[in-house]
């Protein structure tokens, strides 16, 4: 085995180990990011939705000392939302688990 092969082989594994891994990481990072922005900016439309609707389609309960139900209601589909959210995350590393 020449001393090039060797430097090849050094380099090589190197790479595998340390570049590789990385770009993997800010794909997932960024596929990551840009679909939690566009969550965001999806789910804050509904709920605005959700609230304008509540406050359209019944009138009594927008008026008068019960005008904070809507918000209530609004509020607590958002945490349902939350919850299940949270509750369907599996991945807990960035790394491929092999069997």
């Amino acid at each position: 085995m020449s001393i090039g092969s060797v430097v090849d082989l050094v380099k090589t594994y190197a790479k595998q180990e340390t570049v590789d891994p990385l770009k993997n990481a800010g794909r997932f990072l960024g596929f990551g990011a840009i679909g939690a922005v566009l969550l965001g900016i999806g789910l804050s439309l509904l709920a605005l939705g959700l609230l304008r609707l509540i406050q359209t389609e019944l009138d009594n309960l927008a008026r008068g000392g019960w005008s904070f139900v809507p918000y209530l209601v609004v509020l607590a589909v958002c945490v349902a939302v939350i919850i299940l959210a949270v509750s369907r995350i599996k991945k807990p590393t960035l790394t491929k688990e092999r069997d």
